[in-house]
This record gives C-alpha cells, structure tokens and sequence, in this order.
C-alpha cells in the first residue's frame, strides 16, 4: 500500500491521476493543503454549511440488522453484557458463531433511499449523512482496501453510500459520511479472548482466527496481553494500521465526494488522519463530479468540505418535525438527527 493511490473513476467520477506525496510518505490530490494543521486551518468555512443548520444522519449497518444496539460487534464477546447473553441464546456460543456470520442478516431488501430522502426533505433537511464504516470495520461502499468485508461484497450486495448520495443530491440536499473506523483496531480486541467459565471456556473466538484478521485485525505482532489491556474507544495501533485507515477513508473520499465528512473522537494519526483532511478539501476545488452545480463553487472564496462534528439529538422542535413527516412507527434511533456545533466564523477576503 505504499505506493500512489491509482486514479480512481466511478459514477461520474475523476480523480487526477498525479498525486502530491506529503509528511509520513501518504499521497494526496492535488491542490493547495496539505497533511499539517497549519496548511488546514486556511481553510474558509462555505457559506452552505453556515446556512443549513438541520441535517439526517444514518446511522445504519450490519450490527443494525441484529436489532441489540451499534456497539453489539464488540459487546457480544464480552462475558456479562447484555449482547453476550442474547447472543448466545440466539445465535449461539461466540467461538462457534462470530460476528463476521451475522453480516448475511444485513440484507437491506426494503430498503428504499428515494422515499426515505423525500420524507427527510419533507421534513427540512438541509444535508445528510450516510455511514461510511463503523467500529465493525464493515465499509458501506464498494470498498477498494475492505475488499472482502464491504456492503457490495457481502450483505446488501449494494453501493449503500453511493445510493444515499444519488438520492441525497437529487433531491438538492448536500452529501455527508460518517467514519468511525480509526478505533477499530482497539474496539474488536475482544473479539480475540475466549470464554473464561462453561463449556466453552478457553476456547477462542473467532477474532482470534488469521483468516478473519481482515475483519477483525491482526494482533500477532501486538504485546502480550493487547486484547485484554486495548481501550474500546483507543487508537493504539500500528503504523501498518494507520496507514490502511488512510487508504480506506481517501478512497471513500475519492469514490463519493462527499460535502462533509464526520471523524468520529476527532482527526487520528496525526500526519494519516490529517492527511484524509487534505483529501477532502483539495477534492472540493475539483470539479470532479459531473452532477456538481456550478453554483457550489464560489470564486470568491476557497469552496472546501469541512469536518462537521455532530451530536446525536437536534433541537426540540426539530424532532418534533422529524417524527411527524415519519411518522410514529419508525423509532428515532433508526436515524439520528444532527445539531451542528457552531461553525467557525466565515473569513471575508
């Protein structure tokens, strides 16, 4: 993976083929930033993104089609918590059954993103936000570095992200994904331990097995003890690790060209993660979309996405809304409603 990225072309979509080699050896786009906070704080906050002050956010995978809460991929290994119990009485012991065999349930047969985004337009949405890839290491996309375990190989068998952002754009809405993968490496560490007391006890889980480490991650080369001692919400990793977490959030980036994107606990890796905020903003002085309005780029100032940090619930009134044009049957979890922190102040040139 240490070599440029390819270009990249999908769905209306260019990406030149020359790359700018920046800090810590990761290629970028093209074009004014660079991978250090001091390029990216030159930044101009868009005008739309000052505007819009209401946005839908789905929050939706495959631990979703299990139905017990979106940390179950890391929960179900874990001995006394309430998704090990179910788990087991479901689905089975965690060292027969793993996480990695509940990913067929994702099927997404009735899912249908054109009604769903005209409800959400209905309801006042400005924006919207698809999930990119969780804890679970699972990419909802056609993933080019998550080859085996992503929404077109395996589960829905569909472009998820792609879906959302056609029916998100048709409908004039701007286009966000959320990616939480950077804790991924830590979050599934107890997927490698084993039962400690029953039948079953000593017997390791499937985390544990090589042939999964594409899901799950590879621990061999970790200390001693790493599953037991890793911080669910850490990024204690490898550099192996950051720099695939590089490759796999540019070419979301790259495939999709979403007008934001959410890091989830903040930009990771230093020069990696930093490096994906490049990617991000020079592909925003691209016209690399051909279903991009014009209208989008202002010459006045520096048109670029930006990292929108969300918070679960919205305001009162705009929940209220939410819920009338989806009306009761639907739970407010199924979607969680966005309440933007305060954008930084526009410059004026």
């Amino acid at each position: 993976m240490g070599a440029a990225a390819p270009a990249l072309a999908a769905g209306g979509i260019f990406a030149p083929s020359v790359a700018q080699t920046l800090r810590g050896g990761i290629d970028v786009m093209p074009g004014r930033f660079t991978n250090t906070r001091e390029s990216l704080k030159t930044y101009i906050v868009p005008d739309w993104f000052a505007d819009a002050k209401f946005g839908i956010w789905s929050h939706w995978g495959p631990q979703s089609a299990v139905g017990e809460g979106d940390w179950y991929a890391r929960r179900m290994y874990i001995e006394g918590e309430p998704q090990y119990e179910y788990h087991v009485k479901r689905f089975g012991p965690q060292s027969r059954v793993g996480y990695k065999d509940l990913i067929p349930l994702f099927t997404a047969d009735r899912w249908d993103p054109e009604h769903l985004m005209d409800l959400y337009a209905k309801a006042g949405a400005k924006y919207f936000f698809s999930m990119g890839v969780h804890h679970d290491n699972f990419d909802m996309w056609n993933s080019k570095y998550q080859s085996r375990w992503n929404a077109v190989a395996a589960g829905p068998r569909k472009d998820i992200v792609g879906l959302w952002a056609t029916a998100a754009r048709k409908r004039g809405l701007r286009f966000g994904v959320s990616e939480h993968l950077s804790n991924s490496f830590d979050w599934f560490a107890p997927a490698h331990l084993a039962d400690t007391k029953g039948p079953y006890a000593g017997i390791p889980y499937d985390g544990s097995d090589p042939r999964f480490s594409d899901l799950y991650h590879d621990y061999r080369a970790q200390p001693a003890g790493f599953a037991t001692t890793a911080r669910e919400m850490g990024r204690v990793a490898p550099d192996s690790w950051k720099l695939t977490y590089f490759w796999r959030i540019k070419d979301l980036i790259d495939q999709h060209q979403p007008d934001l994107l959410y890091t989830d606990g903040g930009i990771p890796f230093d020069e990696y993660g930093l490096g994906t905020v490049a990617e991000i903003y020079n592909a925003a002085g691209v016209n690399m979309r051909a279903t991009r309005p014009k209208a989008s780029i202002s010459a006045s100032r520096d048109w670029t996405a930006r990292l929108a940090f969300a918070s679960w619930t919205g305001s009162a009134v705009y929940r209220a809304r939410f819920r009338r044009c989806l009306g009761r049957r639907i739970p407010a979890s199924v979607i969680g409603i966005i309440k933007e922190v305060r954008p930084t102040r526009r410059r004026r040139r």
